[in-house]
Parts: C-alpha cells; structure tokens; sequence
C-alpha cells in the first residue's frame, strides 16, 4: 500500500504543475489576442488561440483520466471494495489502463511544447526515453501495489486480521487477550517468554496464573516440550554451538535447562481444572495461543545452522477465535484446526503428552531420547523379526563379520535363515579380497554351557545345546573346505549376549535363563534385539567385549574336540 501512495504522490503533483502550465499558456494566448501587436493576419491569432484552447482541454482531459485510474483501483482493493467482488480485477485493469494512457499524453504533450514545439530528432528519442521510463517505473509500482492486493486478498479471505513481523511484536497483544479470557490454550518449546523470572512478561502472566487458581470459571493448559524426549535434544543440537558429546552434553544446552525450569515452576502453579500443565512427545510444530478472541500461531523451523534460539523469528498470525462443534471439515475455521491441533496433542491417554508429575515424581525419562543418544537406530522385538535387517547387513559387509551367541545355529547349520547368506557372502571376492568371519561358540562341556544346558534339558548331559554346537562346528569345516574364511573358537566365559557386528552398526540381544514357562527348551531369540550405529559408544563396548572373550576366554576347535573326545569325522547323513 506503501508504495502504492508513493505512486499518488509522484504523479498527482505532475499532473497538476501540468494543468496550471496548460492554464498559464492559455491565458498568454488570450494576452496575445487582447494585445494589439501587429500580426501577419488575423487567422493566424485565432488559429494560435484556438490551438491553446485545444492543448489545455486534452491536458485536463488526461489529468481527469489519471485521477478515476488511480480511484478505480483504490476501490478494488478487497478490505476497501464497495462493489461485487467479481469485479474487482476488471476495474484495476481498467484504472491501469487509464493512468497509462493518461500519462503516455501529458508527458508527450509536455515534451512536445519544449523549443516551441520545434522538435529534433535527439528531441524525439528523449522524449521517447522519458516516456518509457516512466511507464516502466508506473508499472512497476503497480505490479507490486498488484502483488500486495494478492496477499490482503488472501489474508482478507483466511480471515488473518493482524500480521506481526515477529513474535515479540506480538506480545503484549496476547498478554492482554490472556489477561480477559476464561479459556486459555498455550503451546510452545519452554514459553521461557512467559514462565521464566528473567523476563518481563513473568510477573504479569504470574498474576493471570494465580486468578485463574482462585477463579471457577477460568481454565488454562499449558504444553511445553519433553525435555526427555528425542526431538526435544534435536531441537537443542541445532540451536548448539557443536554436536552434543560427552565434551558438549545435551543437558547443559538452553533448551533443557530452560524447559526443566519451567516445569518446574507449573508444578507449584498447578490446580486440577484451572491451572494444567503438561509435556508433549512429538516434533514442536508450532508457537499457539488460544483465547477467547483471538488465536496466534506462529510456525516453528530449525533455522539457520547454528543461529541461536530459532523460536520468534518467524511472522507471527492472528485469528478470530471462532469455535462452532460439528462444522463440516470444508468449512472449519483456521482458529478449529488449530484448538483441533492442541487437543489432540494434549490427549488424556497419556499417549501424546505427559503430567509433570512422570518426570518430577515418577523420573519417567521415556526411550526415545535415550535410543538417541545412545546411538540406537532399531528394535526389534525378537530376532526372528530382525530376520531380514541381519541378511541385510550381512550383504553389505565388504570386511569382517563378527558373531557370538551359543551355537550359532541359525548361521552354521544348513537349511536355516542366514546358512545360505553366509555361505555366499564368504566364497565371493572383493577389491580387498574374501570376507573374513570370526565367530565365538559356547563351549558346551563348560560350567556356563552345562548350566545353561540343564537350566533348557534338566537331567540331560549332553543335549540339544551339545549337538548343536557339533553340527556347527561340522558345518564350519565344510564352509572352510570350500574356501570360507572363517575363524572359530569356543568360549568358557558366561554367556552374556548375542551379538552380530559388521562395518555398518552391530546388533545385541541380551541373553537369559529364561521363565518358569514349560517350554523353555531354547532360551534364545526371545528379548529384543537392539542396533546400535557404529559411531555410537555401545559398537567399541561389544568389539572390545569380543576381543577379551576371543583372547583370553576361548579355545580353538583343534583344542577343544582333544579335550572333549568327539568324533570329528564327517557324518554322511549330514
């Protein structure tokens, strides 16, 4: 609109330095016909006072076009129109088209009287210039006056009837609405603007919180961030200096301290049914307030790397508040999207948000930060269920793979899930030639493999756990026979997990002694099997945990089959 009054105010002077120009070269035609001067004939007087006359009824004319072009499209402007929307584009166009003309004329006629209307043809191209220049200049200040029509248009339609640039312009606008509403909704990342002594909306928001504690007909519910949550931590790494780390910890960064600081503060404002707050699990979308007038969002984004705060900085939104039950979805409201958004977030199955009191009393820490930061990137509920991830990884490996479990069944005898995987993975070469594997068995004849064996077979003494690490051991060789390279040792220290590890991340499923359960026959496959990245602290724990059990707790197979007595020769049923 700025710009469009820059327009008026450029041209309307014009037009009317033009007008009285028009007026003083009539009057001096009419001086020069009153006159008595000696002329050549009288025709050519009245020719030159006619001609005068002629000039300063077309500049008029033009002045007159100029002036409804521009009412013509101030009145079509959509938060001004008195006239059926529909024509509203129509009559701009026309406004357009009159000032263009208007001013294609005053400035040529203009130019043309210069010199006394003796024009060269240096003259003519300036002319030209001039003309053009303005016209560019004209259209470009309505293109943008166009432009700015388009966006009050849609604001006009979206009924948005306050812009702020920033959140913090908005402020105290919503203070006020806080202030006089019965019915308040807030949601933010810490509301640190509102809730922390620093800042100078504390006291009188502290004000609002203790009348509506002592006031029936008042509610109010606050959702702010999990600061145990993972987006929670993602959202602080990326107003952080540098990566979280041990050096660099996520609970030393703004965000947390900010937000537990706030939660604190609620917990001693809280009252059942007029002050209520809690904490929210899923990726903060949005700044919103919601009062009995009037509703604001503002869109939350990450922000530029390493910015800061990335809250605020993004324009702030004003709704009417109009809230109407059973409206049909197409014809909702801006402001029921978004009270729509806050219930549903706010959910009382404790889904989706949580009382304070789960990480103030219960040091509820929930799993999705903490599979975060501890570099967790699945979880299965069982192994068998992880079938296809572990073919996966097997597949991609290029160097080595490293297996402990018991008898590694699932990988050494034919027929099962990774048997044949293996087995192609260990013949193919690579640039950097065959992939090596390196596996730990249970010894079966051990103290840890016979408890584990009668704790699955009781009274039996060399069951199910002995023979299968037979049959693997038998199928080891014959995987080695055909060029496999494949390195194998049996261990004697306890049996502390499962584990497969490659280049890509590693997988461990705890073992145990299992249940009560009649069938508990094979403990393994039952817990859930957990992958962890390789960059994460837990991939160096179970490397070095596999180093110590291979190096100081383990036997090879040459050892163990003299030590154990079994016949090694190749059964033909197998």
């Amino acid at each position: 609109m700025h710009k469009f009054c820059i327009v008026c105010i450029n041209v309307v002077p014009e037009v009317v330095i033009l007008q009285v120009e028009a007026k003083v070269v009539s009057s001096s035609m009419k001086m020069m016909k009153n006159d008595k001067m000696e002329t050549k004939n009288e025709t050519q007087e009245n020719d030159a006072g006619k001609s005068a006359m002629e000039w300063y009824v077309k500049i008029s004319a033009s002045a007159l076009a100029i002036s409804l072009g521009i009412l013509m499209i101030v009145i079509s402007l959509p938060d001004i129109s008195v006239i059926d929307v529909k024509w509203n584009t129509p009559l701009s166009q026309l406004g357009l088209a009159l000032i263009i003309s208007g001013l294609t004329y005053i400035t040529f006629q203009h130019v043309f009287d210069r010199g006394n209307r003796e024009f060269t043809e240096s003259t003519v191209k300036d002319a030209v210039s001039d003309i053009s220049q303005m016209l560019e200049e004209v259209e470009e200040q309505l293109n943008d006056l166009t432009k700015q029509n388009k966006i009050l248009h849609g604001a006009f339609n979206n009924n948005i009837i306050q812009i702020y640039a920033k959140r913090s312009e908005g402020l105290q606008d919503i203070q006020d609405d806080i202030r006089k509403s019965n019915n308040v909704k807030i949601m933010g990342i810490s509301l640190r603007a509102y809730f922390n002594p620093a800042e100078k909306s504390f006291v009188e928001m502290e004000s609002v919180l203790d009348n509506i504690s002592n006031n029936d007909e008042r509610k109010i519910q606050i959702l702010i961030i999990n600061p145990n949550c993972e987006q929670a931590a993602i959202r602080a790494e990326r107003e952080s200096d540098e990566d979280f780390s041990n050096l660099n910890p996520y609970e030393e960064s703004g965000l947390y301290s900010d937000v537990w600081q706030t939660i604190r503060y609620l917990s001693k404002k809280q009252k059942e049914g007029r002050v209520e707050a809690k904490v929210y699990n899923s990726a903060p979308s949005c700044f919103l307030v919601i009062t009995d007038e009037h509703t604001y969002v503002e869109q939350y984004h990450y922000g530029i790397k390493r910015s800061g705060l990335v809250g605020g900085n993004f324009p702030l939104l004003k709704f009417p508040t109009t809230i109407k039950p059973g409206r049909k979805l197409n014809e909702s409201t801006i402001s029921e999207h978004l009270n729509g958004h806050f219930d549903y977030v706010w959910d009382d199955c404790h889904k989706r948000s949580l009382p304070l009191n789960y990480l103030l009393d219960l040091h509820m820490v929930g799993t999705s930060r903490s599979a975060w930061e501890c570099g967790i990137v699945n979880i299965f509920q069982s192994r068998s269920i992880a079938k296809d991830r572990i073919k996966v990884l097997m597949k991609n490996e290029k160097k080595e793979i490293r297996l402990i479990g018991i008898s590694l069944r699932d990988f050494f005898h034919a027929g099962n899930d990774y048997y044949t995987v293996l087995r192609e993975i260990s013949s193919n070469k690579h640039d950097d030639g065959n992939i090596s594997i390196k596996a730990l068995l249970l010894d079966p004849l051990c103290e840890q493999g016979v408890l584990r064996s009668q704790r699955e077979e009781p009274g039996i003494e060399r069951g199910n756990l002995y023979s299968e690490v037979v049959t693997s051991l038998r199928s080891i060789d014959r995987l080695k026979e055909n060029g496999a390279l494949i390195d194998v040792r049996l261990y004697q220290a306890s049996t502390n997990c499962f584990a497969i590890q490659g280049d890509e991340g590693v997988l461990i499923e705890q073992y145990h002694y299992g249940s009560a359960e009649p069938d508990a026959t094979i403990l393994g496959g039952k817990i859930p099997l957990l992958e962890f990245h390789k960059k994460s602290p837990t991939f160096q724990e179970i490397k070095g945990h596999f180093d110590y059990i291979w190096d100081k707790a383990s036997i090879n197979i040459e050892e163990w089959r003299k030590s154990s007595g079994e016949n090694i020769q190749q059964d033909n049923a197998y």
